[in-house]
């Protein structure tokens, strides 16, 4: 494949995110890193929100809450036997404050 090919995939990308700042992209990029380690059901959970927002993703901010209120509605319901996976809780916390 051509660097073009490439190229024309990132244009692509960017667009159907609406991203047009190094600042939304650097965001983006972190925010799918995020997803990438979320356990299947609080990424359902994620990924259903998202497909209601303007962009088609959350911001950071947005996100973390969303898988704080997911994994707060977890935590109280579940016996912790049946607990989901804790991979994106310590990423939230991490750039909660951002």
């Amino acid at each position: 494949m051509t660097r073009c090919f490439y190229v024309g995939i990132l244009d692509y990308y960017l667009d159907s995110r609406r991203v047009t700042t190094f600042e939304k992209l650097s965001e983006l990029l972190v925010c799918d890193r995020i997803k990438s380690v979320l356990s299947e059901g609080c990424l359902r959970y994620v990924l259903s929100i998202e497909s209601a927002s303007t962009n088609g993703w959350l911001p950071m901010r947005e996100l973390t809450e969303a898988i704080d209120r997911y994994d707060h509605f977890y935590s109280t319901k579940m016996s912790d036997k049946n607990k989901p996976r804790q991979e994106g809780r310590q990423i939230c916390t991490m750039y909660k404050h951002i």
